[in-house]
């Protein structure tokens, strides 16, 4: 056996007895039928009222690794069927997700659905270099559809929307203040 064959069975055996980091949810989160809880506020409620992607920042239930969990809701825009070789579900979100990609612990389908299967996704972010998120979401999510993202640490709106640039209002612009 070579030495990189030795190296590639180090790292698998590796992987598979490195324990997955558990979800970090935020203190009073209750799972209702069709709804998540967080400190008694809805989410469903919260996505109704608000553009997604939008953010609630809570204390996390543990405290040991971070001191606040950042739940995020976005919306699915698109879904892309996997091919004859690939098993995983693409799907499209309206949030930019460059910046959150590895503070996500658990992504969970806002709303309940009817079908318990679960099918391997990617989440995709509208971001430039189009980060990924992977989950087990039921089989069924379909553009509409509304995905909660659990992240460590705070998250800030402005981390998930991409900055519009309006075309016609940069013509003059010369790259310098002009003061």
């Amino acid at each position: 056996m070579s030495a990189l064959h030795t190296i590639i069975a180090a790292a698998r055996q590796h992987s598979r007895t490195t324990p997955a980091r558990p979800p970090l949810l935020p203190a009073g989160t209750r799972f209702e039928e069709r709804d998540i809880r967080i400190g008694g506020r809805s989410l469903r409620e919260l996505a109704q009222t608000r553009t997604t992607p939008c953010v609630l920042i809570a204390p996390a239930e543990r405290s040991d690794r971070e001191r606040f969990v950042s739940v995020v809701v976005t919306t699915v825009t698109g879904r892309e069927e996997p091919g004859p070789s690939c098993r995983t579900v693409h799907l499209s979100v309206d949030s930019d997700l460059d910046d959150v990609a590895d503070q996500v612990t658990l992504a969970l389908l806002l709303g309940g659905a009817t079908d318990r299967r679960l099918v391997s996704s990617v989440v995709v972010g509208s971001g430039s270099s189009h980060r990924k998120v992977s989950a087990l979401l039921p089989a069924i999510t379909s553009p509409g559809d509304r995905i909660v993202l659990f992240c460590e640490g705070t998250v800030a709106r402005s981390q998930l929307v991409a900055p519009t640039v309006d075309s016609e209002s940069d013509e003059d612009w010369t790259g310098r203040c002009g003061k």
